[in-house]
């Protein structure tokens, strides 16, 4: 029998994708002026309109929508820390330690 291993995850893009998506939502709804209106079109009738959402609502909606995606990228870099650990460019510390070096 093989045992099987937890895997562990390495990059999770998919909640950043998930967040993208929340905080695409939310701009829209921020930015909506006017009432949402839905086209309802009938065989024979003609068409008709109904309002789905006022600029209010919408507001309230995008409110809503930010603070799921600002909480996504927050669960993101808690996961990316956690697992991976938090890796500094190597640069900036060559860098550092190089002015470190002169001063002394």
């Amino acid at each position: 029998m093989t045992q099987h291993q937890p895997i562990k995850p390495k990059n999770p893009w998919q909640i950043l994708v998930i967040g993208g998506f929340f905080l695409l939502g939310a701009v829209l709804c921020l930015f909506q002026r006017g009432t949402l209106l839905v086209e309802h079109v009938t065989l024979g009738r003609g068409r008709s309109w109904q309002e789905v959402m006022s600029p209010e609502r919408a507001h309230v909606y995008g409110i809503i929508y930010l603070f799921v995606a600002m909480v996504c990228f927050w669960l993101y870099f808690i996961i990316e820390i956690e697992f991976n650990g938090w890796r500094f460019p190597k640069f900036r510390l060559q860098k550092k330690r190089g002015l470190e070096k002169s001063k002394q």
